[in-house]
């Protein structure tokens, strides 16, 4: 009876938690141009673009790896969608 309930309790909380992300504007980590103070909007960039929980920026190769960007006029900025 216990593991019904604990499983039931697990069930509730996981559609809160579904049920508010879905209603929350979602956060997305885009590039910000600093020379120009400007958050890049060109959907193409961000094809090539991962970020990792630190919010560096790597870039895709030609040959499938990964490569930091260096780059100190660009950075990443979590905004809101």
């Amino acid at each position: 009876m216990e593991e019904i309930k604990n499983a039931q309790f697990h069930s509730d909380i996981n559609k809160m938690f579904e049920s508010y992300l879905a209603n929350e504007p979602k956060p997305r980590i885009m590039v910000r141009d600093l020379k120009r103070d400007m958050i890049l909007t060109d959907d193409k960039i961000y094809g090539n673009v991962l970020f990792d929980s630190n919010l560096n920026m790597y870039k895709l190769q030609d040959d499938g790896t990964h490569k930091l960007v260096d780059n100190k006029d660009f950075d990443a900025v979590v905004v809101k969608e």
